[in-house]
């Protein structure tokens, strides 16, 4: 392995044997890594594949991109591109091959989350972003400003699942009437005091409207709908399609994806994985095949 591909081994991807298993049908072939993050996944498709194989990574994060640039420079086989699960299509015809199989790693990359100025974590004091892409979109901090309590509440409710929505949207509007809410420590404090007391034993009162928010203002759930019918018309008979969720609302689209693709495989990662990688624990594998 040359540096480069050490570097980039030094972040934990999900499944990587199950991924590359599955995923590489030729070994000389054309594979996207429609979520390149920090190139784990793409470091395992370049070990197991030839010389003539070719990756493509993409990227909505441009950090991601150009941290890539550096850690895989002498990589000839892979090309990054900075773009939206929307834009997969346009993106992959500039190469005139066929496609083998595609890899989508849903939600948030780890190196997201940890960076407490790009706002996603109620663990770290930041500023209120959360946009995966900072070169487009409006930072969550401009939208809560003007967003009703409805609204609020809606998003909360339909990409979290958060019963006391409807709270937590009036304590975020009260608020907002004196004060602006402007970073994570402001947002997770008002969420917290929304809602009752948990257990110490239960998740933190904030996750799942941190993560209902997330996934509203990068438009998520959409871009997700768009990348799967995207790879479904790419794909080459016989392709194959990895995608890595993490929760019910992004399963539910790849198992309701039709366009000519079969499931072929599902899988999440045993007990050995999520005690080395405890972000694992929550994830799931699903490969569907191209059919006709």
């Amino acid at each position: 392995m040359n540096n480069n591909l050490q570097e980039s081994a030094k972040h934990i991807p999900i499944m990587t044997d199950q991924v590359v298993e599955q995923l590489i049908t030729e070994s000389n072939g054309f594979y996207i890594d429609a979520t390149f993050g920090q190139g784990g996944h793409t470091r395992a498709l370049l070990e197991n594949t030839d010389k003539d194989a070719l990756i493509l990574g993409i990227d909505r994060d441009s950090t991601a991109i150009t941290r890539g640039r550096c850690l895989f420079a002498t990589e000839q086989r892979l090309i990054l591109r900075h773009g939206h699960f929307s834009a997969l299509a346009d993106i992959a015809q500039e190469f005139q091959r066929e496609v083998n199989g595609i890899l989508m790693d849903i939600g948030i990359s780890s190196d997201q989350l940890d960076d407490a100025e790009r706002g996603f974590s109620f663990s770290q004091n930041g500023p209120l972003d959360m946009r995966m892409d900072q070169e487009s979109g409006m930072p969550l901090s401009e939208w809560l400003a003007s967003a009703s309590a409805a609204d609020i509440a809606k998003v909360i409710k339909d990409f979290g699942e958060e019963p006391y929505a409807d709270r937590i949207a009036a304590a975020i509007v009260d608020y907002r009437k004196s004060n602006s809410i402007v970073t994570t420590k402001q947002l997770s404090a008002l969420i917290v005091n929304s809602q009752p007391r948990r257990p110490l034993n239960k998740s933190h009162a904030a996750t799942r409207s941190f993560q209902s928010l997330r996934i509203f203002i990068n438009n998520e759930m959409e871009e997700l709908r768009q990348g799967l019918n995207a790879a479904a018309g790419l794909l080459k008979n016989g392709g194959r399609l990895a995608v890595i969720t993490f929760h019910s609302l992004e399963g539910r689209q790849v198992k309701d994806m039709k366009f000519g693709m079969k499931a072929v495989y599902k899988s999440k990662p045993d007990r050995s994985e999520i005690l080395s990688n405890n972000r694992a624990r929550s994830a799931v594998l699903r490969i569907m095949e191209k059919i006709n």
